[in-house]
């Protein structure tokens, strides 16, 4: 197998004008004075009745408030920028997809070792076209929609798949292409999602 960039570098690389995007809408709720700016003052107006709190109730909320701007605050001048709030929210929403991504790269991992020895017939650790072409049936009769049926054709494409061009597919080739569409899948799904 190859080296390959991991699957969540590509994801922050891709995602990354989204999310600042996404962080500027949510910037502009936050900087009540319009200065460009965020300070914890501002944070606090945006607290629904705030003001009419008790104090000690007053002091619950300001301190968990606090705990969660003292996170978007990286230069600790008591002033979020944008890009401070930016990278706050990229980090924040891949921290929470990072477990997502994990377990399905495993299952990625083990389906693909599982379907590639099943279709090395004579065990010699290559698909000859024969084998190639009936895995590709294989696959295509489990798809459940035009969608998955166009990412498989996609994925078991033989000119790319062999990548050295020696006629027969290596475990390597399998798993490098197999690999290679699910990331350029799972970039547009979260695109897709942050778009929405």
């Amino acid at each position: 197998m190859t080296d390959k960039k991991d699957t969540l570098e590509i994801l922050r690389e891709n995602l990354a004008p989204l999310l600042e995007k996404q962080a500027v809408m949510l910037m502009a709720q936050y900087d009540k004075n319009g200065d460009g700016v965020v300070e914890f003052e501002e944070v606090l107006q945006c607290v629904p009745g705030f003001e009419a709190m008790p104090a000690v109730q007053k002091d619950v909320v300001k301190e968990s408030l606090r705990s969660e701007f003292d996170k978007w605050d990286i230069n600790k001048d008591g002033k979020v920028e944008k890009h401070e709030f930016a990278k706050f929210i990229e980090n924040t929403t891949m921290e929470l997809i990072k477990g997502q991504i994990l377990e399905a790269e495993k299952q990625l991992k083990l389906q693909i070792v599982a379907n590639f020895a099943k279709f090395d017939k004579n065990g010699d650790g290559f698909l000859d076209k024969a084998e190639f072409d009936e895995m590709l049936q294989s696959e295509l009769e489990n798809c459940d929609s035009e969608d998955t049926k166009a990412a498989a054709v996609d994925i078991m494409n033989w000119e790319e798949m062999d990548a050295n061009k020696d006629s027969k597919i290596s475990f390597d080739e399998y798993w490098d292409r197999s690999y290679a569409v699910y990331q350029q899948q799972i970039v547009k799904q979260m695109k897709n999602e942050l778009q929405e």
